[in-house]
């Protein structure tokens, strides 16, 4: 972890996943399937480990679906 003062380093901008109301998935503005936006963010991880990752969903979005989906994926 950073110490206090210590300034992160950031390889480059985060990759930005959207998850509008209607289910909608957004890559950094392109939209995108399911299936193919996870193969996009692993190739970006895999080449870029330290990549970070910003997932903004509309509020009516429930937290339980991300999550879900997050760990359905994994398995």
């Amino acid at each position: 972890l950073p110490k206090v003062g210590q300034a992160l380093k950031q390889v480059a901008a985060p990759l930005v996943v959207t998850v509008k109301a209607n289910r909608t998935l957004l890559l950094d503005g392109n939209r995108m399937e399911r299936d193919a936006l996870l193969y996009a963010v692993r190739q970006k991880i895999a080449k870029q480990p330290q990549q970070a990752v910003v997932i903004a969903a509309d509020n009516s979005v429930r937290y339980e679906d991300l999550l879900f989906t997050t760990i359905q994926k994994r398995m």
